[in-house]
């Protein structure tokens, strides 16, 4: 499979499972409503990438690269995204359950009404960021950075 090709089953409606991705560079593509179940997105660069409204299921995302990615509306469900990089993403309306996210930057991202629901956020970072209306339920922030967010 290629970066296109997953594309393309994206806007067919097609899921994609149990696929791997490791290494690609899916920089400005657009993925919006896609679902991913058990796919290995390790090391992906998403810079840019739209997924308003994707669905992730238990899905691995150590080290991903999603700065300034469109995640409005993503759900994330028993997925690993421990060090990605949320830098300037945009997240509003996204619900992580379950999830372990340690080491994640989420620093000037928008994270307004989001759920962190029974997931890991130990060391991660949401400096600068605005987090209006996000709920951590039973969602440990120990060692995080909150400095400078928007907690509204």
């Amino acid at each position: 499979m290629t970066p296109h090709r997953m594309q393309s089953m994206v806007q067919r409606g097609e899921p994609i499972r149990e696929r791997s991705c490791r290494g690609w560079r899916l920089d400005g593509m657009d993925f919006s409503g896609g679902v991913f179940l058990e796919v290995d997105f390790d090391g992906v660069s998403c810079i840019g990438t739209h997924f308003e409204e994707a669905q992730f299921d238990r899905c691995t995302l150590n080290g991903v690269q999603l700065n300034d990615a469109q995640l409005k509306k993503a759900a994330f469900s028993q997925c690993t995204l421990p060090s990605a990089n949320l830098t300037g993403a945009v997240l509003d309306d996204a619900v992580f359950h379950r999830c372990q996210l340690p080491g994640s930057d989420f620093s000037q991202a928008s994270v307004a009404d989001t759920k962190f629901m029974e997931s890991a956020l130990s060391r991660s970072r949401f400096a600068a960021g605005l987090l209006d209306r996000t709920l951590f339920f039973k969602s440990p922030l120990d060692g995080a950075d909150l400095s400078q967010a928007q907690l509204d």
